[in-house]
């Protein structure tokens, strides 16, 4: 099932070969995604009126607020690509006054023109976290090898703390370069049991 996510992350790298011209000197730091979209289902904690993940949430929310585009990209050869800077923009914006955690119900996730994970709050705001570096914990949110959603969990309730988490994902139109930026990512999920 693993073989799935590489096999999507390969399609895009053969189907789309253009780079965007690099222009900047300042120093970033690279890091690697090493996360899996797929895991085993959760147990219930009878005592309490949330099943969790066993990863606790050990950081404090990233403050952005005084970042530029440039310290959101970290792989410097991405950051003129005018596509990458436009949706890291709409990103830090749509984001800004987001809290951690969010109480949202999740809707589901689909691949169109980029793979969505999505969940809405109780105003009717949706939180994408399809490029993110997620920690699902337990939760098996989507069904591979179709990224179908796992009906489950689809309108359930749950907590979800989140991060700026450095990922790697394909950006973002025309020719879906590979880069790497910083995106929200969950890094903990509670399913709450009403």
């Amino acid at each position: 099932m693993r073989i799935t996510i590489p096999f999507f992350v390969c399609f895009f790298f053969i189907s789309c070969q253009s780079s965007p011209n690099s222009s900047s000197n300042s120093d970033s730091t690279s890091l690697h995604n090493d996360s899996a979209l797929s895991v085993t289902d959760s147990v219930s904690d009878k005592q309490s009126d949330t099943t969790t993940t066993s990863v606790p949430d050990s950081f404090a929310l990233l403050s952005v607020t005084n970042w530029t585009i440039d310290d959101f990209i970290t792989d410097k050869k991405y950051r003129s690509y005018e596509a990458l800077r436009n949706t890291t923009a709409y990103n830090k914006e749509e984001w800004k006054d987001v809290k951690s955690p969010i109480v949202a119900t999740y809707k589901g996730c689909d691949v169109g023109d980029y793979f969505h994970l999505n969940f809405e709050d109780v105003n009717g705001k949706t939180y994408d976290f399809g490029f993110g570096d997620n920690n699902l914990g337990e939760f098996v949110l989507c069904n591979e090898p179709q990224f179908e959603t796992n009906h489950k969990y689809l309108n359930r309730t749950f907590r979800i703390y989140w991060n700026w988490k450095i990922t790697k994902f394909p950006c973002c139109d025309g020719d879906y370069e590979i880069v790497e930026a910083y995106i929200p990512s969950i890094t903990k999920l509670e399913l709450i049991v009403k």
